[in-house]
């Protein structure tokens, strides 16, 4: 899998759904505990954490209060973090060994595919919650999917909430979403 052109190709697209959310930063997304804006911030946050654990030796960002990225021209923000995120996990040796992701270290290739799967499950969140429609590409569902199935399976008891049914011939998406706990029918 090539987990930069998978990143690069699904940053992209999320970056169409933050412009198009901007203006619903209270209205409720398929993250129970988050509306537009926290989930804004989560997903713009995210972006400076892998690209630090991209990199292997910048430190990630310590406890306190976390910038609203959400404030001024998200936009911006999102895709400026977004170029810097590619071209962390662009740089050679980014995708060997492991890393610091999360409370401890991780197989990069691993945190590679975490970063996948929070830019497309959550850009799928934000575009729910801001009635748009959002499409990946069928390299990067197939591959966010793969992800998913295996961060569900290697921790059952709570990475998603329960996954969801979903009807004989859903698509990947649709199963991916349910395999994360979201039911693939939710609008605003």
């Amino acid at each position: 899998m090539d987990f930069v052109k998978l990143i690069e190709s699904a940053a992209a697209t999320t970056g169409g759904v933050v412009k198009g959310a901007e203006s619903c930063l209270d209205a409720a997304t398929p993250c129970s505990d988050w509306d537009v804006k926290e989930l804004g911030n989560h997903m713009t946050g995210f972006l400076a954490y892998s690209a630090a654990a991209a990199t292997k030796n910048t430190p990630l960002p310590e406890g306190g209060e976390a910038p609203d990225f959400t404030a001024g021209d998200w936009s911006a923000t999102y895709h400026d973090l977004a170029d810097k995120l590619v071209a962390a996990w662009s740089t050679p040796g980014s995708m060997e060994g492991e890393t610091v992701f999360g409370p401890g270290p991780l197989a990069a290739q691993y945190a590679a595919g975490i970063t996948l799967m929070e830019l497309v499950v959550h850009g799928w969140d934000l575009a729910a919650a801001s009635g748009q429609t959002v499409e990946y590409s069928p390299e990067v569902i197939a591959a966010t999917k793969q992800v998913v199935e295996g961060a569900a399976a290697g921790s059952p008891d709570g990475f998603f909430h329960p996954p969801v049914p979903v009807g004989d011939g859903a698509s990947d998406m649709d199963t991916m979403l349910a395999l994360s706990g979201r039911a693939p029918s939710w609008s605003v």
